[in-house]
């Protein structure tokens, strides 16, 4: 090996490039590709192991008539962007969505996930769509949108992914010197013996936000909005940049879409306030970010650690690690002369809880689609007490043309009042027009009916052309 660099952050797959180097020139390096390795960073007693899949490789003769080989060594769950589909989900709680997703992907790779740090309450999802969406931009997105970390551990020559949504998984760091978590800062007219260090710290405080609000409409509840706000902020011991006047307002109004759902109960506010609340983290989150580089051959990202000796007293205690880039080999940190290894790494303080980003686009629909409309068998209009219907879009593989489906959906009538108005509800076998609000996949509404090859015209066309006709049929017709 002639150099390796990993770079590793919560909630991303890592990647590992491997540069090897041999003088055997009928080598051939593309035959590992899509092979599971471990790679191990040793240094005493203790070793780090990185396991992965070969994701692709780089060959050819230097200039020395050595072959050079550079392999990238990804997660199995990077093999999860490269399935595309579409797909619905229903009566299913967050968490069982990801466990399905993310077993049927990394199963054939001999990998699973580990549920065992998931302590949060997850109500029971009505209707949840995968459109057009890969499935680790699917599963991304939901962790997204629900405050689900992801991390990995590394044992047995295999990678487990782990989902987290409290600090009950953040471990202390073991380090060659040290296995209680604890790291010194290395004084700068020292050596640093025979212990790991960190040999540079930054602290960055920047304004952020400081309150978060919302305002929702429930469809069953039209009288009034509901609206929501959160202004917490966490005592970092310095100030807080999430915190400091004038306000500054983050209103969003495009919460996910299953605070708006097709319930049968009224909108559950408590979840509207769980949605901003994971905005405010994520707003103080960045408010206060350490940077730092280290000879810690053991630090990874869910990891946690307590710097001492530091030269700025306030900026001793502890911390999470966010990401780590390790170098080793040519790699490594050229200032840090007779270290074959170094690492840069970002942190921020314990007492900040860190939640993802809401970055991964949720996919819309631009324009209009039809669908047929569904119900049990042996009925010919099936609806609920809101004059909603159910269809089966065109592109559902899964689905059997039945009452499951898709969840109920609301129909657009001419007129809609408190006891008065049009009712015509689309029957069994019709295919209608569905359009999404704000172009959301998960929030559907049919807007009308169209006439094809199986449904016909009440009149000959164009024959008849000069009457309009409204024209009813008995059911069961």
């Amino acid at each position: 090996m002639s150099g390796l660099l990993l770079s590793e952050r919560l909630n991303q797959p890592y990647q590992l490039r491997l540069e090897l180097r041999t003088n055997d020139l009928m080598a051939e390096p593309a035959q590992l590709l899509g092979v599971s390795c471990t790679v191990v960073i040793e240094r005493g007693p203790l070793h780090h192991e990185i396991c992965g899949i070969i994701e692709s490789i780089e060959d050819g003769i230097n200039d020395h008539d050595d072959m050079l080989a550079m392999l990238t060594i990804v997660p199995a769950l990077r093999a999860l962007g490269q399935r595309r589909t579409s797909r619905i989900f229903q009566e299913m709680t967050v968490p069982e969505i990801l466990e399905e997703v993310l077993n049927e992907g990394l199963g054939p790779y001999q990998r699973s996930i580990d549920t065992g740090f998931l302590t949060g309450d997850y109500p029971t999802e009505e209707y949840t769509v995968q459109y057009q969406e890969t499935d680790l931009d699917f599963c991304h997105r939901l962790m997204e949108e629900y405050g689900i970390i992801y991390r990995f551990k590394h044992e047995d020559g295999v990678e487990t992914m782990m989902l987290i949504d409290s600090d009950s998984a953040w471990f202390d760091v073991t380090s060659y010197g040290n296995d209680d978590g604890m790291i010194a800062m290395v004084q700068r007219d020292g050596s640093p013996g025979m212990r790991e260090d960190i040999r540079e710290f930054f602290r960055e405080s920047k304004r952020r936000q400081t309150v978060a609000r919302t305002m929702v409409f429930d469809w069953l509840a039209p009288d009034s909005l509901q609206e929501a706000e959160n202004s917490e902020a966490t005592d970092v011991g310095i100030p807080n940049g999430a915190a400091i006047d004038p306000e500054r307002e983050d209103y969003e109004h495009e919460e996910p879409s299953t605070l708006y759902g097709y319930r049968t109960a009224g909108l559950d506010f408590a979840a509207v306030e769980r949605q901003v609340e994971l905005r405010r983290k994520v707003q103080q989150r960045d408010a206060v970010r350490c940077f730092g580089t280290s000879t810690v051959t053991a630090l990874t990202p869910g990891m946690k650690f307590e710097i001492f000796d530091h030269p700025q007293p306030d900026v001793n205690g502890q911390y999470l690690v966010v990401s780590v880039e390790h170098g080793a080999g040519h790699y490594a940190n050229p200032d840090v002369p007779g270290d074959e290894y170094t690492n840069r790494f970002e942190c921020i303080p314990i007492d900040v809880e860190w939640r993802p980003e809401r970055k991964t686009k949720r996919p819309r629909i631009a324009g209009m689609q039809t669908a047929t409309v569904v119900g049990p068998a042996g009925e010919e209009i099936y609806t609920d007490e809101h004059g909603r219907i159910k269809v089966q879009f065109h592109w559902d593989r899964v689905a059997g043309y039945d009452e499951n489906a898709s969840c109920f959906i609301r129909v657009v009538q001419p007129w809609a009042g408190n006891g008065w108005g049009f009712v015509f509800l689309p029957r069994i076998g019709m295919e209608v027009a569905v359009t999404f609000i704000d172009g959301d996949p998960d929030r559907p509404m049919v807007t009308g009916c169209v006439y094809n090859g199986a449904n016909a015209t009440p009149y000959p066309l164009p024959d008849e052309k000069t009457k309009s006709t409204i024209k009813s049929d008995s059911s069961p017709g």
